[in-house]
């Protein structure tokens, strides 16, 4: 039988080793980094490959005001979801039927475009983002 005590220390160190785990994995990801928005908007073609459980990050820099759009080209079984400024809940996810997103945003700060495959751990996707930001800049603050 084990003791009480013992128990609650193996409880807290499964607990410790998941956060670190999940802590490695962030750390771990892909990301491209962030675009100073020139006036008026930009516009950038990423081409990668994402494959079994991997992902790849975007950080797009984004007025409030301006439109942020993205088209994702190439396998269908490639998919995105936008986060806003800060993390919290999707702002949108692609769907085999929907793979562009175009909104204006009222938000200032660093959205982030994760990219990921649906589908097998063997398999792989190749793909195109495009990231169009259109619009005039408001006034100067910090992104972020």
């Amino acid at each position: 039988m084990i003791h009480r005590d013992v128990r609650v220390s193996l409880h807290k160190l499964g607990r410790i080793l998941l956060i670190g785990t999940l802590g490695l994995l962030a750390a771990c990801a892909p990301r491209v980094p962030p675009i100073a928005p020139p006036s008026g908007g930009y516009q950038q073609r990423y081409e990668a490959e994402v494959a079994g459980l991997d992902f790849a990050e975007f950080i797009v820099p984004v007025r409030a005001g301006q439109t942020l759009a993205l088209i994702l080209s190439g396998d269908t079984a490639v998919h995105f979801d936008l986060v806003p400024p800060g993390g919290g809940a999707r702002i949108f996810t692609s769907t085999i039927e929907q793979r562009t997103y175009a909104q204006a945003v009222d938000q200032s700060g660093s959205y982030v475009v994760r990219v990921y495959l649906i589908g097998s751990r063997e398999s792989s996707g190749a793909f195109a983002l495009d990231v169009i930001v259109t619009g005039q800049n408001g006034p100067p603050e910090k992104i972020g």
